[in-house]
Parts: structure tokens; sequence; C-alpha cells
């Protein structure tokens, strides 16, 4: 009996570390965030230099926040009349552009400034009003669909995203 008595104090602490242990993976389980494919993650912390997953990571509320970049690329719809003069001066029939986020962290952190990633719908318009607008600026100016394409480029690069054709 006096063996039995020495080994309750064993048990309740294995017990202990055992529930202390499986509550911790509870915590960590719930603060992970996986980064699906096409996709980087952006941690911001109280570090000055935000970091860039590209699987997953923890996430604690309150001294992290996360925000997630598309890479994937996205077709932005021309205008109407920007499709006109694009007949008209180039004979191509173009109705819409396909651009994407530069796989570059410096890119990736100016596409997260600079165009709103949250709703897909806001970023697509965001990005067809710069798109459109740098178009309509460079019609006049521009000889030939490769002095365009340079210049719309250049353009979109300083948002971070890039054209693809």
């Amino acid at each position: 009996m006096a063996d039995l008595n020495a080994l309750i104090p064993v048990i309740t602490m294995a017990g202990m570390m055992s529930m202390i242990l499986l509550g911790v993976a509870a915590l960590s389980k719930s603060f992970y965030k996986k980064v699906p494919p096409g996709e980087v993650m952006i941690v911001n912390s109280m570090t000055l230099t935000p970091l860039l997953v590209r699987t997953g990571a923890l996430v604690y509320p309150i001294i992290h926040s996360a925000s997630n970049v598309n890479l994937n690329v996205v077709p932005i719809e021309i205008e109407s009349d920007l499709q006109d003069i694009f007949h008209e001066q180039f004979s191509l029939k173009i109705s819409s552009l396909s651009v994407q986020v530069v796989d570059s962290e410096e890119s990736i952190l100016k596409a997260q400034k600079r165009i709103s990633l949250v709703d897909a719908n806001e970023r697509n318009n965001q990005l067809s009003s710069v798109l459109n607008i740098a178009v309509r600026e460079q019609m006049n100016t521009s000889k030939s669909i490769q002095e365009l394409k340079n210049t719309v480029n250049e353009t979109l690069s300083q948002i971070g995203y890039e054209l693809v054709i």
C-alpha cells in the first residue's frame, strides 16, 4: 500500500504534463495558417520587414497580421473604346490582357501595398483602371505593339505586376 501512495503523485504529474502538451498542440493547430498553391502569405510582426511565407506559418493574433498575395495570372478586361483603337492602330482584336504579380520579394510587397488584395473583385477593378489608363496614355505615342507592351509593362512594374502575353 505504501508503494501505491508513492505512485499517485507521479501519475498525477504525468497526466498534467500530457494535458499541457495537448493544450499547446491545440493552440499551435489553431494559429497555424496554410498558404494555398499559387499564393504567398505576408506576415507582419513587430519587426520592420515583413516575412514572406510560401507554405505556412504560425500567426499569433495581436502580435502578427497576415495577408495573402495571389501570384496566378489575372485576366483584365480592356474598355470597349480601347479595343476599337487597338483594332484601328494595330489590326488586333484584343478584349483582355493578362497580368500577374512578379515572383520577387520586392514586387510582392509593392503589390500588397498598392493594390487591395482582400477582395478579388476590388483587386480586379483597381488593376483594370491602372491597366486601361496606362494603355490609353501609351496608345497615342506608341508606334508598334512591342513598344506599347514595354511601356505598359514598365507602368505595371511600379505596382509589382507584369503583363503576361
